[in-house]
């Protein structure tokens, strides 16, 4: 933590979060929810279809648009504050190239495993896609596939600082990096294998499902891209080395 102060380190996360969540919110907002609105069309002409009442629509379109960047902008400070957070624990308090380092490959740590491995076992899916009765069951398989990838991490994490005391040849950053990246890998394709599958049949037309899902990894990526760059960009500019607070106060 060195003189990383906390308070200048959870600013900087949350300043980045929130243009991180502006900016998912803003690009969700016009390329994804058209494609929202078609799945609702569609989903309407399948249950008239087999004879099923319309859903009704609760909320306007309008206000769901106005509630999503707001519900990102939510999103994105509290996982700016984690991020934040997250930074200030590590070791360390030497600032420039090394905060930023630290602060890219931390960032970079959470768009795999809270961004991308979750989205590729339970990928998104529009509306009127999964029966109603299973959502809890299959967010409950979402969350514990978020769970264990950040596990993973944290494991990952641990060994690499441990590894270093086995050896000479254990030190070198490139050695456990790629022993610590190959086993987590392996890991994540463990968990890809043997948590189960959806239980629900997809029966939206495919090339809509897949247009929804691609726009919602591309989402997440804006996310986390403008999380990582925002808060590399910040963070170094707000943290002051211990020995400079000193010199300030004196």
């Amino acid at each position: 933590m060195g003189g990383r102060r906390l308070a200048a380190v959870l600013s900087a996360g949350l300043v980045a979060g929130l243009l991180a969540g502006l900016a998912a919110g803003v690009f969700h907002s016009l390329a994804t929810g058209p494609v929202i609105q078609q799945a609702i069309d569609l989903e309407g002409v399948l249950r008239s279809a087999a004879g099923e009442p319309k859903r009704e629509e609760l909320i306007s379109r309008r206000v769901q648009r106005v509630g999503l960047i707001i519900g990102f902008l939510l999103f994105g400070a509290a996982w700016g504050t984690l991020l934040g957070l997250a930074y200030w624990l590590l070791p360390g308090g030497a600032v420039g190239a090394h905060t930023r380092v630290q602060a890219l490959c931390l960032a970079l740590a959470g768009y795999g495993t809270l961004g991308v491995f979750p989205h590729f076992k339970y990928p998104a899916n529009p509306p009127g896609v999964g029966n109603p009765e299973t959502v809890g069951y299959r967010q409950g398989l979402y969350f514990a596939f978020l769970a264990l990838s950040v596990i993973g991490a944290l494991l990952g994490a641990v060994a690499y600082r441990h590894l270093a005391h086995l050896g000479r040849g254990w030190r070198r950053p490139r050695v456990r990096g790629s022993l610590v990246g190959v086993l987590y890998a392996a890991y994540v394709g463990a968990l890809t294998v043997f948590l189960p599958n959806s239980p629900d049949p997809v029966r939206m037309a495919p090339e809509l499902v897949a247009e929804f899902r691609w726009l919602s990894l591309v989402g997440v990526s804006i996310f986390w891209v403008v999380l990582a760059g925002a808060f590399v960009l910040f963070a170094p500019r707000w943290i002051v080395p211990a020995d400079e607070q000193v010199e300030r106060s004196s």
